[in-house]
């Protein structure tokens, strides 16, 4: 099977017509997040108050997509996202060769990172997790993150192999600047 990849050209296209600017209200994840705290909590020896932080999760996140939820395979790019504004995965163009329609893998960085702020302000305060003496909310903010970025690549090795990789950055205006990264092998 061919993998359809858009040029950066195309993908400015594709960008400029499926922008959307994010509400108060956005918490997308690609990941299924009480899995992803407890798997920092296996990696970085804290412990987990599963029922809590599973409520936590779960109140934070409502519903969100999972990687079982994820496709087999996605087309075109793999755009990180950061700003106020996201972009609907699913797009069709005109190409030399006729019509075509595919889905970007998108993972916006910036909600991403706000969720997880939230989500160790809460955890702490709510004494879901026990952590190390001398170790706080930035320090599970952090740990989070680090998890997080590890199982991106993971997620990406998986279902966008051969697509490449764009960094979009949206000014608040919706106006956005588009950055090679490479490709995923």
């Amino acid at each position: 099977m061919t993998v359809l990849t858009l040029s950066k050209t195309q993908l400015h296209e594709v960008i400029f017509s499926n922008r959307y600017k994010l509400d108060n209200e956005s918490t997308p994840s690609i990941f299924n997040e009480s899995m992803l705290l407890n798997k920092t909590a296996e990696e970085y020896g804290f412990e987990v108050v599963k029922e809590k932080a599973e409520k936590i999760c779960k109140e934070i996140f409502k519903e969100q997509n999972s990687l079982s939820k994820l496709k087999e395979k996605y087309d075109g790019a793999v755009l990180q996202i950061k700003g106020d504004y996201s972009i609907k995965p699913e797009f069709s163009m005109k190409t030399k060769e006729g019509f075509v329609a595919g889905e970007l893998f998108v993972f916006h960085e910036t909600v991403t990172d706000n969720n997880h702020k939230i989500l160790a302000k809460k955890l702490i305060e709510e004494k879901a997790v026990e952590l190390f003496p001398g170790c706080d909310e930035e320090y599970l903010y952090q740990a989070i993150s680090e998890v997080t970025e590890t199982q991106f690549y993971e997620t990406l090795r998986k279902v966008a192999t051969e697509l490449p990789i764009f960094h979009v950055s949206f000014d608040t205006d919706g106006t956005f600047s588009i950055k090679e990264m490479g490709s995923i092998t």
